[in-house]
């Protein structure tokens, strides 16, 4: 490619005029806000002890593992079947092969699911949960008589319950009850903030008499950014109220927004927009250096254009494109 000249500038300014469009400053707004969040009446919460022990025992079921067992079980009509039973298995025979041959069941549908206490309880009866629940993984109980004749349970499997304490999950209980009560704290402190809005009180008055820090942008774009390109914006909250602030007017009046950035979000905003900048046009003198090098660029493209354009048509006179390189 040959090298490109370097524009005069008569021809970038003619450059410049047809492509006006292109060099528009963004509308820019400035606006002050104050965020409330949950969050930042965190340390403000005191945490009553007693609270937290009434949390646990309401939530105590949540905080155990119940003790189970996995078993298999035969049942047996006659005292005949039972005492050949015991005997096939004391002789080291297999129970679940035993219990198969003397039933009219398979291994599958002898093998139950893993119950707790109350679930085998609920099932057979307290002699029998009392009686597996003494039960080692591997044992057999003995003939258990029911109304259906005699059952004989095996224990395959088992897992022994657990219990948190409450100095287990206290951190945990703690946690979420900072978390709920300042929500609570934030929205005592929203009455305050409504009381001082309802006198007529001004941005900078809320955040003066109720010793909360208002933030303060200046000029900036839709997309959160400076005049000098660098991103004011960078938090989702910080997004919200950017938006808020380019659907709004100057003197809009000054009204508590919910944050609402998730489901859960009980934050909230007050927005004062102080300034509109209307888009407009850049002059030449500081876009001058961008617009030389679009020009360049744009002239760079049409001359590999007319490169290819060459190429192609020598292929199709017959050249080898290997000679063309």
């Amino acid at each position: 490619i040959k090298k490109i000249a370097e524009p005069n500038e008569g021809e970038l300014e003619g450059y410049y005029d047809e492509r006006k469009a292109s060099y528009m400053a963004p509308e820019y707004r400035s606006y002050n806000y104050v965020l409330l969040t949950p969050d930042s009446f965190e340390d403000k919460v005191e945490v009553s002890e007693e609270e937290l022990l009434k949390e646990y025992e309401y939530k105590k079921s949540e905080y155990s593992v119940a003790a189970t067992r996995t078993m298999q079980q035969v049942s047996l009509d006659t005292e005949e079947a039972v005492q050949t039973f015991i005997d096939r298995v004391n002789a080291g025979e297999d129970f679940a092969k035993v219990a198969v041959d003397l039933s009219d069941f398979t291994e599958e549908e002898i093998t139950l699911p893993s119950s707790d206490y109350g679930q085998i309880e609920a099932d057979f009866s307290k002699e029998v949960a009392d009686a597996v629940f003494a039960l080692n993984k591997g044992e057999m109980s003995k003939a258990l008589q029911g109304p259906g004749g005699w059952s004989f349970f095996k224990i395959i499997n088992l897992i022994e319950g657990s219990a948190k304490t409450f100095a287990d999950v206290r951190p945990e209980l703690e946690a979420v009850y900072i978390k709920d009560r300042a929500v609570n704290l934030l929205y005592e402190f929203i009455d305050k903030v409504e009381e001082v809005l309802a006198e007529g009180g001004s941005l900078t008055e809320v955040s003066t008499q109720l010793n909360i820090p208002m933030a303060t942008l200046t000029k900036i774009d839709a997309q959160g950014r400076a005049k000098d390109g660098i991103t004011g914006i960078s938090t989702e909250a910080g997004g919200i109220i950017l938006r808020a602030a380019f659907q709004g007017e100057v003197g809009d009046f000054l009204e508590l927004k919910d944050m609402k950035a998730t489901a859960d979000d009980r934050s909230m905003y007050l927005l004062e927009l102080k300034e509109v900048i209307e888009p407009a046009q850049k002059p030449f003198e500081l876009v001058e250096n961008e617009i030389r090098a679009s020009w360049v660029a744009e002239l760079r493209q049409k001359e590999i254009g007319k490169i290819a354009e060459t190429a192609l048509e020598r292929i199709r006179n017959g050249e080898d494109p290997a000679a063309l390189a």
